[in-house]
């Protein structure tokens, strides 16, 4: 709602009690969370498995008629004028593509490598930050528009089979 103010209050911590009883509190949240989510999930599951149940019979009726068209088409191919027939509730016909099998992909990217064909090799290329973070702080300022930011991250830990055990 516009205009509405939310009043937040105090929720600073007075003792390590308050914070014990915070995560007890976060830990039984959570899982209340979770629990909805699974339940959740699971009605969606049960729903793509009717709908899946439901529209099957309708997806082998288009196979079916997918098969046919194939047929006829392919039988009657020379009527077909060019690559496309328009009909009145669509177009048919024939067009062509075209595959590349290979076999043995190394051998293959050797052969390309030593024809000179590099643009015919796709490469991605991505910085290593985790082998970075090893290297010198020399390495890492030579680089120039790199900096090693350090800091200390808050974080905590819930016990759940303490909170479920309550």
């Amino acid at each position: 709602m516009p205009g509405r103010r939310i009043r937040i209050e105090d929720t600073r911590l007075k003792s390590w009690k308050e914070v014990d009883e915070a995560l007890r509190v976060i830990g039984q949240t959570q899982m209340t969370i979770e629990a909805r989510e699974a339940e959740m999930n699971a009605r969606i599951d049960a729903i793509k498995a009717e709908t899946a149940e439901a529209v099957r019979p309708l997806q082998e009726q288009i196979a079916a008629k997918e098969l046919a068209i194939q047929q006829f088409v392919t039988e009657n191919r020379e009527s077909i004028g060019s690559k496309t027939k328009v009909l009145n509730f669509g177009k048919t016909g024939f067009r062509q593509s075209t595959r590349l099998i290979i076999r043995q992909e190394r051998e293959v990217l050797k052969k390309l490598r030593d024809m000179g064909l590099q643009e015919c090799i796709r490469v991605k290329e991505t910085i290593n930050r985790e082998e970075l973070k090893k290297k010198g702080d020399a390495i890492i300022q030579a680089l120039g528009t790199v900096k090693k930011k350090v800091q200390d991250i808050f974080w905590y830990e819930v016990d759940r089979e303490r909170i479920e055990a309550l």
